[in-house]
Order: structure tokens, then C-alpha cells, then sequence
């Protein structure tokens, strides 16, 4: 073991944490865009294509107005989680 260097696995875990720290932090951001796509409507959505122009847009408002639907009713339908995994994929 003392012949190990210990360099590498310091450098390891270091890139190890910062993935962590990447995926927490993208995590968060779809949360907030999530929240903020389903109070806000239009606004947000504009503020959202802005800054990913590549999305289906269709496919966007589609899932915004189905997690809105499933809000005012009360139920949970899954359209949050479908709208949230949809953002995750795009803000990677």
C-alpha cells in the first residue's frame, strides 16, 4: 500500500463529487423551470425556448397543459414527472 500513489485516487474522487454536484444542480434547475413553466404559461415558456431553441414545442406545451389539468383537479396523473424527466433530458 505505501507504494501506491495516492494522487490518482484523490483526482478520482474529486471528479466524483463534481458530477455529483453537476447532477444535483440540473436536477434543481428542472425542478424550478418545471414550477415555473406550469404557474407562469406563456412567459416561461418563452423564457425556456430562449435558452434551449432545440426542443419539440408541441410536445412542450402538451406536457405543460396536461401537469396544469392534473394541479387543478387534484389528482396525480403523473404529467408533473412526465413534464420534469422531459426537462431533465433537454437541460442536460
Amino acid at each position: 500500500m505505501r507504494t501506491i500513489e495516492i494522487e490518482p485516487i484523490q483526482v478520482a474522487i474529486k471528479n466524483a463529487k463534481l458530477l455529483s454536484t453537476q447532477v444535483t444542480a440540473q436536477f434543481h434547475q428542472a425542478e424550478e423551470w418545471r414550477e415555473q413553466l406550469i404557474n407562469e404559461g406563456d412567459d416561461a415558456i418563452q423564457a425556456f425556448l430562449s435558452l434551449h431553441v432545440e426542443i419539440d414545442i408541441q410536445k412542450l406545451r402538451q406536457l405543460i397543459r396536461q401537469a396544469q389539468q392534473s394541479r387543478k383537479s387534484g389528482r396525480n396523473t403523473g404529467a408533473e414527472k412526465s413534464l420534469f424527466r422531459y426537462l431533465r433530458e433537454i437541460i442536460r
